[in-house]
């Protein structure tokens, strides 16, 4: 079941459509003909109504309809009409070129990163790919940066390391389409780090530290999958571990592009950044095609392949064979083990990048902030949003709403795939002070999916019958305090 996209705000009922007068028959007829000189500026400035009526007509609103309906007479077998067509789709996309010095959220006072925004949008534009979505990221990422949600060096980072993406042709894993798919992604998640998903694997911790990283320092994050794209292996800037990884596209990063829940980046993210904590442990988590070596057994009750399985492995180095057991086959990063990840990704130690209730906590975490109550939890959450420290990771149980209901609407969720609830990271990306009286929300990021995000602050929080907190409303205090409950697993 499909949740109604979040939104911020009451949109206004839009006006009734004013009726129709586009003749495309008369309009096809003023269109360059075939021997005049290739389109000009000029040209394009005169016709860009024209090209976007008809461009719009025949591909996006009935991109399957009967052409033959919409250009009349018009013979369709016409190789002038054609040539004249291809004229006035070209002449939209001049239009529509997008300008990398000008109207951009970061001013062009830093000529270093006017360089490499110029640079990564010609070499896009050269692989051939969607620019207005690229070009629709790139413009999030610096509008996000205006807003202090990251900084300006880290754009220029982002968009340096993309391009190294886009000058690479290949290697003997992935091919330039490839480099070209990974480079887009990269853009997306640093642009909107919402757009971060586990998809069908138990990565929610892992998976939450990714949305954090493109959300505070998303140049780290683009260094990391550009890395392991081009050598197949990531080195800390911090002390030097290595991790060496598959870098190929495996499970659902083989999916048609609108079809994937998790991205290839993702995964090369997350299984990384899985091994920058395990590895240490003498043990190495891999992601595999489902069942490519035959599935892996649990015990106890005998040697079984498992159904559920996925392509997740946790592997003993020394052995080279997958650790065998339930939960051990997935990353289950401990409380006290995102400090580590993010500072070996970052280059920079870091602490307090989780919040949990102590009772909650698997174990000693003396980088993970300890609220003893709600209103410890609140004066946190505030001292975090003014000292510019949010977003937080944070622990929660999918025994207790909202995350229950959640679970149940996303088929992607670590419960679709063990069957079982629980242990859960998310991902609280602000805090909104009680004002007017109104309670203070706290928006939470979940990597289930889009539908489960609670990121919303103007829908009422207040339970219905059901118990059930209205879908996509922010959370109080006391619903995210109750829900950070007693859990001692270890995190998915």
């Amino acid at each position: 079941m499909t949740a109604p996209e979040n939104t911020e705000a009451v949109v206004a009922k839009p006006a009734p459509p004013k009726e129709s007068t586009f003749d495309p028959v008369a309009l096809l007829q003023q269109a360059p003909k075939i021997d005049t000189p290739p389109v000009s500026d000029t040209t394009v400035a005169q016709m860009p109504a024209f090209a976007t009526n008809i461009y719009s007509s025949v591909f996006d609103a009935n991109p399957t309809g009967d052409a033959n309906r919409l250009l009349g007479s018009i013979p369709r077998n016409s190789a002038e009409l054609f040539q004249q067509f291809g004229r006035v789709t070209d002449a939209k996309a001049l239009n529509d070129k997008v300008d990398p010095t000008k109207d951009w959220a970061l001013g062009n006072d830093n000529p270093g990163l006017l360089k490499s925004r110029k640079e990564v949008m010609e070499l896009a534009q050269s692989r051939g790919l969607d620019m207005n979505t690229f070009a629709t990221s790139m413009r999030q990422l610096e509008e996000r940066a205006q807003k202090k949600e990251t900084n300006p060096g880290e754009v220029q980072s982002t968009y340096d390391n993309v391009a190294r993406l886009l000058r690479n042709d290949g290697n003997n894993q992935l091919n330039k389409s490839d480099m070209n798919r990974l480079a887009s992604q990269i853009m997306k998640h640093a642009g909107e780090p919402s757009s971060v998903y586990q998809g069908n694997y138990n990565t929610c911790s892992v998976a939450a530290t990714e949305v954090r990283t493109y959300a505070r320092t998303p140049g780290a994050a683009a260094k990391l999958v550009a890395d392991v794209a081009e050598r197949g292996f990531f080195r800390s800037p911090l002390d030097g571990t290595r991790v060496d990884i598959d870098r190929k596209p495996h499970g659902e990063s083989l999916l048609p592009e609108n079809d994937k829940i998790r991205t290839h980046a993702s995964e090369i993210f997350q299984v990384t950044a899985s091994n920058l904590f395990w590895t240490d442990k003498g043990k190495q988590y891999t992601q595999i095609n489902p069942r490519q070596d035959g599935g892996y057994q649990d015990q106890p009750g005998g040697p079984q392949r498992n159904p559920t399985d996925n392509g997740e492995r946790l592997v003993d180095k020394k052995t080279g064979r997958p650790v065998e057991g339930g939960d051990e086959h997935f990353p289950s990063v401990p409380d006290d083990g995102y400090a580590k990840i993010v500072s070996r990704i970052t280059g920079k130690p870091e602490t307090h990048v989780a919040i949990q209730r102590t009772e909650s906590l698997d174990g000693p975490a003396p980088s993970v902030l300890q609220p003893k109550t709600p209103q410890q939890f609140e004066q946190m959450l505030t001292q975090l949003k003014k000292q510019g420290k949010l977003p937080i990771m944070a622990g929660v149980d999918t025994n207790f709403e909202p995350f229950k209901g959640d679970g149940a609407l996303s088929s992607t969720s670590a419960n679709a795939v063990t069957e079982e609830e629980g242990p859960h990271q998310v991902i609280i990306r602000d805090f909104i002070p009680a004002a007017d009286g109104k309670p203070a929300r706290i928006l939470v990021d979940n990597t289930w999916s889009r539908s489960v995000d609670r990121l919303n602050p103007n829908l009422d929080p207040t339970p219905g019958r059901d118990g059930r907190i209205p879908q996509g409303a922010a959370l109080t205090v006391e619903q995210m305090y109750t829900a950070m409950g007693e859990w001692k697993k270890p995190k998915k």
